[in-house]
């Protein structure tokens, strides 16, 4: 399963950076990210800066999760643990934990992609894709979710 969740991984950081560069071809000098309830902009980067704040954030979200994943695939299991008390529940734990990169890899596409639509002006795109605001939240939702059930059936397995 963390093979799987490796290969997503690799597919959807190269996917993200894909959408990086076509977004940042597209945006204007100054990219909008919080704006007042009047429209005004309220906060704003370069968009060299948000180019290369948002590839360096996500990098660095993948190697921390890719470290944990081996960190997590080295300690034993033993039945007299609180944590890895049998090899499902430790299997599962790392599974879950190796699917955070591709999770958050499309959560960075979602809101590169919001803030690339955003910033073009286009009433009509921001009405039709302002989903892709919410979309991101919900798979870390869905990720978070998915812990529950793994604790819950440690004790079944």
């Amino acid at each position: 399963m963390v093979k799987l969740f490796n290969l997503a991984r690799v597919v959807t950081s190269i996917l993200l950076i894909l959408v990086l560069l076509f977004v940042y071809a597209n945006l204007p000098e100054r990219v909008g990210l919080f704006y007042s309830a009047s429209g005004q902009m309220e906060f704003y980067l370069n968009k060299n800066d948000f180019f290369y704040s948002s590839l360096i954030l996500s990098l660095a979200i993948n190697l921390i999760v890719i470290v944990f994943v081996k960190v997590f695939q080295s300690l034993p299991v033993k039945p007299d643990r609180v944590f890895f008390t049998n090899e499902w529940f430790k299997e599962k734990l790392i599974a879950w934990l190796a699917a955070l990169s591709p999770v958050m890899n499309l959560f960075f596409i979602f809101i590169v992609s919001f803030v690339g639509i955003y910033n073009s002006g286009d009433a009509e795109l921001i009405n039709s894709y302002g989903y892709l605001a919410y979309l991101g939240q919900f798979l870390v939702l869905g990720w978070l979710v998915a812990l529950i059930f793994i604790v819950l059936n440690k004790s079944q397995n």
